[in-house]
């Protein structure tokens, strides 16, 4: 017994040097992989310094597209001959007649057609036009950013881009201008368009990085050969007929807004392409500012009215209802431009099958 107790006393230590021995090796790698691991675990938890400046810059952005641009909201109004079938005119046109009882149903429901445009100046807000007859239109409602809601009229139409100008009411009522940067910008600046989009009843904001482009073919087009610009937006995916062709009513319109790669807003976009050195179509907020326009249709109605009078006459087309029909067309009052002493020339176009229905046309 003494001498098996003296040979495991003896073997123990053996076998735990033989195993200190073996594991002696993987030691020095074992260390190593847990070194390894921490250090990949700290790069992996640490925040680079440049990881959180896309996003700060997104939020700025943002921000400052949320500040600058205003909501408007357009409320049409019931024309005046209410029990009338569409107004004295528009009827020969199905597309006019659709788009007429659109607008009529916006009026009985009492909802607006939304629009998001920008201030340019204390008294000068640019919407985009969209189309609507001003004798259908009741009222301008402008909320802005903080809430403070302005009534306001038209003031002006935007003759090299589909916008106009809207002002306030009140005298001494006027908007907040953002800090627009007159910085110059080149061919390969990069800008950011913030486009305003309807969605769930409330506007939502989008931002995009824009690059420059040039032409495939050179000087196709309106861009001389060479010349780069930054697409905004596509074209209109339909336009105003046929959304009312297919029931669908007018559709929000919203300004597009440029902004430089540092968050600094340089201008609204109202066209599908923006040049870095043209002022047509106008899109920088110095170009938006004494951009060409023209009064409102009240006072251009009045001075044409003044120089034409003696050479414009009212012209009346009456139509037949066809046989065994019961749809007639509302009769169109209409002007006419005395061009001969024979001759009358009238601005306006009627289908063929439409024109076949003429039973008399007269001119007092």
């Amino acid at each position: 017994m003494d001498r098996k107790t003296d040979a495991c006393a003896t073997g123990a230590p053996r076998r735990r040097a033989a195993l200190a021995g073996a594991r002696a090796p993987h030691r020095p790698l074992r260390v190593l992989l847990v070194v390894l691991g921490a250090v990949a675990l700290g790069l992996a938890c640490r925040s680079p310094a440049h990881a959180d400046e896309p996003r700060d810059r997104h939020d700025a952005i943002l921000s400052a597209a949320r500040s600058a641009l205003v909501a408007v909201d357009l409320f049409v109004k019931l024309p005046a001959d209410d029990d009338a079938d569409a107004i004295s005119g528009a009827g020969e046109v199905m597309t006019s007649f659709l788009e007429d009882r659109q607008l009529e149903q916006l009026a009985r429901d009492k909802k607006a057609i939304q629009l998001m445009g920008v201030a340019v100046a204390p008294r000068a807000l640019v919407v985009p036009d969209t189309g609507v007859d001003p004798q259908r239109i009741e009222r301008w409602e402008v909320t802005e950013a903080s809430g403070r809601r302005t009534l306001a009229r038209r003031s002006g139409v935007l003759l090299d881009v589909p916008a106009l100008v809207l002002e306030p009411i009140e005298a001494d009522a006027s908007w907040t201008v953002p800090d627009f940067t007159d910085a110059a910008i080149e061919a390969n600046t990069p800008l950011v368009a913030v486009t305003p989009q309807w969605s769930a009843d409330e506007w939502v904001l989008a931002a995009a990085p824009l690059r420059s482009v040039t032409a495939w073919e050179a000087g196709s087009g309106d861009a001389a050969a060479g010349e780069s610009f930054w697409l905004v937006a596509a074209a209109a995916e339909r336009g105003a007929a046929e959304d009312a062709l297919f029931g669908r009513g007018p559709r929000p319109a919203a300004a597009a807004l440029i902004l430089d790669a540092q968050g600094r807003p340089l201008g609204a976009a109202f066209a599908s392409r923006v040049y870095a050195r043209r002022t047509v179509p106008p899109w920088r907020a110095a170009d938006l500012r004494t951009a060409p326009r023209m009064d409102p249709d009240d006072q251009v109605r009045d001075r044409v009215r003044d120089r034409l009078s003696g050479s414009v006459y009212p012209v009346r087309i009456e139509y037949r209802r066809p046989r065994g029909g019961s749809q007639t067309f509302p009769d169109s009052e209409l002007l006419g431009w005395a061009i001969s002493e024979r001759w009358l020339l009238v601005p306006h176009g009627i289908h063929r099958t439409v024109a076949a229905r003429i039973a008399r046309i007269s001119v007092r």
